[in-house]
């Protein structure tokens, strides 16, 4: 079978070359359309500092850090800030996702840890190679992370109306637009293509070699 193959290869190898550089051709041509290929935006960071307060005074030993984290406490978060947040401005398939794949994402992209007792440090992150609407996130990015932890004092407060969150000043890096070399970018779509026609076409010599076989 497999000198069957080679001999098919050797004869129709035009027909993969073809192939590869009609498939580069088409990609390549894809991404110049592109929009995101044009301009990327710049890492979105909100970090937050929160105080816990219980009864005015802040608590010995608190640690809360791992529960804001937790699946239920962002599945729970998620259904609630749907209604006020366009998530689909930082992923675009949002609303094609499941409840634990949202919460997932939010998992990597809404941080929180314990720094020391009755203090946490609570952060969103969405980072360069993550596409993201820039607009959007400079005016919401802060707005989301307050209503997070916002959403988790209410949390707490249902079994101890006590428990207070005094917010610290936050430190921001907001995402900005950046020009990008539309040239590299292409030659590595091309390459790309290219392989991936290169293979569609092997496949379909293997298939030809296979027909011929058992002709």
């Amino acid at each position: 079978m497999m000198q069957v193959f080679l001999t098919e290869l050797r004869s129709r190898w035009k027909l993969v070359l073809l192939i590869a550089i009609l498939a580069a051709a088409a990609l390549t041509g894809e991404k110049m359309i592109a929009k995101e290929l044009v301009a990327k935006s710049t890492t979105l960071y909100v970090e937050q500092q929160v105080f816990i307060r219980q009864d005015g005074a802040q608590p010995a030993a608190v640690h809360y850090g791992e529960m804001f984290n937790s699946y239920g406490t962002l599945i729970a978060f998620i259904h609630q800030s749907e209604q006020v947040f366009d998530y689909t401005k930082f992923q675009p398939g949002w609303n094609g996702m499941d409840d634990e794949e949202k919460s997932k994402w939010l998992q990597k992209h809404i941080l929180t840890r314990d720094v020391s007792p009755g203090i946490f440090l609570a952060a969103t992150y969405v980072g360069p190679n993550e596409w993201k609407d820039a607009d959007y996130a400079r005016e919401n990015g802060r707005k989301i992370l307050e209503s997070y932890i916002r959403f988790n004092e209410k949390q707490l407060q249902r079994f101890d109306s006590s428990v207070t969150f005094e917010l610290q000043e936050p430190v921001e890096l907001l995402p900005q637009e950046v020009a990008v070399a539309r040239k590299p970018l292409l030659g590595k779509y091309a390459i790309v293509g290219f392989v991936l026609g290169a293979l569609v076409g092997i496949f379909i010599v293997f298939v030809l070699a296979v027909r011929k076989r058992h002709a």
